[in-house]
């Protein structure tokens, strides 16, 4: 894909649905293990890019700044 913020709402998007599918069958231990890899998949190509990109311009480690993008999306189910 070579647009990077189309990238990023798409895996918005399909981490959300994998929440959503969690909470209707939670059993699903396969499912568990995709979101987990989603998601970390998900904060490698793009939350890693924003931190160095914060600390870059300035930002301390535990700056409110650093943790504003990644509590921006939040969970649409709750689970954990």
């Amino acid at each position: 894909m070579d647009d990077p913020e189309t990238a990023r709402t798409a895996s918005i998007a399909h981490l959300q649905r994998l929440e959503e599918l969690l909470r209707m069958a939670p059993e699903e231990q396969p499912l568990r293990g995709l979101l987990t890899c989603a998601g970390a998949y998900y904060a490698l190509f793009f939350l890693e890019d924003d931190l160095e990109d914060a600390r870059d311009r300035g930002y301390a480690p535990d700056s409110p700044a650093l943790r504003a993008r990644p509590t921006s999306v939040p969970s649409t189910t709750g689970v954990t």
